[in-house]
């Protein structure tokens, strides 16, 4: 639609790299929200022969596990790689 209306190529890469990064920003934090009401059941789950330390949490190293997948994902480099090869240009020329 936007390159009828004109848009360059780079336009409409950046609009589906920020499309992107949104998109996936969103289900990271959907997914640690789902994954913190998820404990308790995950923690019934535990042996009680297990040690303590083998509760279930969301520590540090979860959260930068999230993000660095997260961030990985947002790139989106596939989605502009894909956008430069159909040879977007806009309908005028």
């Amino acid at each position: 639609m936007r390159s009828a209306l004109g848009a360059g190529r780079d336009r409409l890469v950046r609009q589906l790299l920020t499309e992107s990064l949104l998109l996936t920003s969103a289900g990271g934090v959907l997914g640690l929200l789902m994954a913190s009401a998820a404990l308790p059941l995950l923690a019934r789950l535990v042996p009680v022969a297990l040690p303590v330390a083998a509760v279930p949490s969301i520590d540090g190293r979860t959260l930068l596990i999230a993000g660095a997948l997260t961030a990985l994902t947002a790139s989106g480099s596939a989605s502009g790689r894909a956008c430069g090869r159909a040879g977007v240009r806009p309908w005028t020329t």
